[in-house]
This record gives C-alpha cells, structure tokens and sequence, in this order.
C-alpha cells in the first residue's frame, strides 16, 4: 500500500494498492464477493455501516470482463459522501476514490437508498430520474447501460456460483 492525498475539495490522505498489491486483486475480488453475502448481525443495537465504495467492489467482481470491455465508459458517484469513479474499457476495470480524472461519461449523484436500489436492479435509472431520486449529468442510456453491466449480485446468485456459504 502507499499513502496519497486525494486532490481538493476532498484533500484527505487515503491509501491504495501498489503494483504488487494489484496483482492480488483477483484474490480480494473473490474475497469480496465472499463477504458480500454475509448477512448483517441482527443482535440488537447491531449498526452496520454500508457504504458505496463496498457496492461498487462488488458489483466490479460480479461484471463479466467481456461486457466490461465493451461500455468504454467513465462513471463519477456521487454517493452522499462518498465519490468514487470507475473506468470501464478495453484495458479493464479501474475503481477509485475521488473524482474522475477527466470529464466522465456521467456523473450520478444520490444518496445511498437509492444507489443501492439502482446496483440491485430494483429500480430503473428512468424511474430513479422520473421520481427526481437522483442528479445525473450525462445520458440515462449510458447510466442504464452502466447498471445492465455492473450490478449487485443478490445473495443466491453468489451461493449458486459458490462465492457464498449456504446459511
């Protein structure tokens, strides 16, 4: 790992992976697939924290490669206060924290609900627009064919490929 600042407004010190640290992305893919169909503790008072970063993980280890490819895009999230970007293309999926390092495809802006309901395909970027739950700069189509390639895998979609122990 090597510490960086992210640039203004944000200008926060974060950390990322070296190149040596990429080269085990395709184990903490896996691993991230694996816990993301943990449930959530239900003792009482049990405060999980969600957050987009760890949706967009996800939803980055679930995409197939070859789709991928094919979007060519740049995707800003803005995600109550997370902003995060992904790159989408011929050279493969690039996720990072912070703004997108130049003008993006479209930039989505929504609090966390609503973001998760869009990853998990339970509503539509249309409706998400129609019903002014989100803020988009850019082209629903691109935002709708983001999401028809990166979307939360449910739990037994994890199980059936056996990234998830059956409870």
């Amino acid at each position: 790992m090597r510490r960086t600042t992210l640039p203004p407004p944000a200008g926060v010190a974060v950390y990322e992976l070296t190149e040596r640290g990429e080269a085990l992305r395709p184990l903490l893919d896996e691993l991230r697939a694996w816990g993301g169909g943990v449930p959530a503790p239900a003792e009482a008072g049990a405060e999980v924290t969600r957050r987009a970063s760890w949706a967009l993980q996800a939803m980055e280890a679930a995409a197939d490669p070859t789709q991928a490819a094919a979007l060519d895009q740049l995707a800003e999230f803005r995600v109550d206060q997370e902003v995060l970007w992904v790159r989408a293309g011929a050279d493969g999926v690039e996720l990072r924290v912070g703004a997108a390092p130049s003008k993006p495809t479209f930039t989505l802006t929504c609090d966390l609900p609503t973001f998760l309901a869009l990853a998990r395909g339970d509503t539509t970027a249309a409706d998400a627009v129609r019903q002014d739950d989100v803020q988009l700069d850019g082209k629903r189509k691109q935002l709708a064919r983001f999401l028809a390639v990166f979307r939360l895998p449910a739990v037994e979609e994890q199980q059936a490929a056996g990234r998830v122990a059956t409870p």
